[in-house]
């Protein structure tokens, strides 16, 4: 029976030490807020890029032009700057602009051997997205899209065979 009651105080000292924890986290998300509003930080300023922030970005939905000359079909992978899939400097695209932070800001950014770097091309189901950067040299007739270090929607995309169009 002593076994019995000492497991029963001891369950009830770690449903405390949780509730403690959660009240805790509670109270400090909301000082968080009140000191914010004081010091007069607001919530769209954006935040410094890092890792963390780049995977969670919003996308902004800015069509230069209508579509005008249609290319063809190309085949469109999707691409992230991590070791293994990038050279030694990952958010260092062909153009040399950052273009970790650039995505982060919400720019759709694309690398294809067969545009002249700038050029915006239109993704039938994506969207504009500008040629920034370069693929291996055996690509050809493909674009990679751009996706920060978020590794597992690069991987939903896969690979599809989509039309493609200049918007100049």
């Amino acid at each position: 029976m002593d076994t019995y009651i000492q497991i029963t105080k001891a369950k009830r000292v770690k449903d405390y030490q949780r509730l403690g924890s959660f009240l805790f986290t509670i109270l400090f998300g909301i000082w968080c807020v009140k000191v914010g509003i004081t010091l007069g930080i607001e919530a769209s300023k954006p935040l410094p890029v890092s890792e963390a922030t780049i995977t969670h970005r919003v996308v902004k939905e800015v069509s230069i032009k209508k579509p005008e000359k249609y290319i063809g079909k190309f085949t469109i992978y999707a691409y992230n700057s991590v070791s293994g899939q990038t050279d030694g400097s990952p958010c260092i695209s062909a153009d040399n602009k950052n273009i970790c932070e650039r995505f982060a800001k919400g720019e759709k950014l694309c690398a294809s051997n067969d545009f002249k770097l700038g050029t915006i091309v239109y993704i039938k189901d994506y969207g504009d997205c500008k040629i920034v950067d370069r693929m291996k040299s055996t690509y050809s007739k493909s674009i990679d899209i751009f996706m920060g270090y978020d590794v597992a929607t690069a991987r939903q995309w896969g690979v599809k065979s989509i039309e493609i169009y200049t918007t100049h």
